[in-house]
């Protein structure tokens, strides 16, 4: 399985987070582990999101100019939570994506860099 670094960037109306990671891609589908202990995997083909860590389980669906249905899970509560996302835009450059997209009413630019 072919490692790799990236930068991956989320950035929210008044916050950005961005960090330096391995990540395994292969398929077409970026794995990796963020620096809170967070999985994270990016599947290219379907275009999901997945993000896991002790206390949530996220699962995204973009479809651009379209609005999705996402589900976090409070693995405590053990609730699941249904969100509207509205993806704006796909951007893809070999091996850098761009998505921008809407949860509720908060914009999102999720970012992945591959570093050479």
């Amino acid at each position: 399985m072919p490692k790799i670094k990236i930068r991956v960037s989320i950035i929210q109306e008044e916050k950005e987070t961005k960090e330096e990671v391995n990540a395994i891609y292969q398929d077409n589908i970026f794995k990796y582990q963020e620096d809170k202990k967070t999985k994270v995997i990016l599947d290219l083909n379907q275009n999901i999101l997945l993000r896991e860590n002790k206390e949530l389980k996220m699962k995204y669906i973009f479809q651009e100019k379209e609005e999705t249905d996402g589900i976090i899970e409070s693995k405590e509560l053990g609730k699941k939570i249904m969100v509207k996302i509205k993806t704006k835009k796909i951007e893809r450059k070999e091996n850098d994506i761009k998505i921008t997209f809407q949860v509720e009413d908060q914009s999102f630019l999720y970012h992945i860099e591959v570093l050479k």
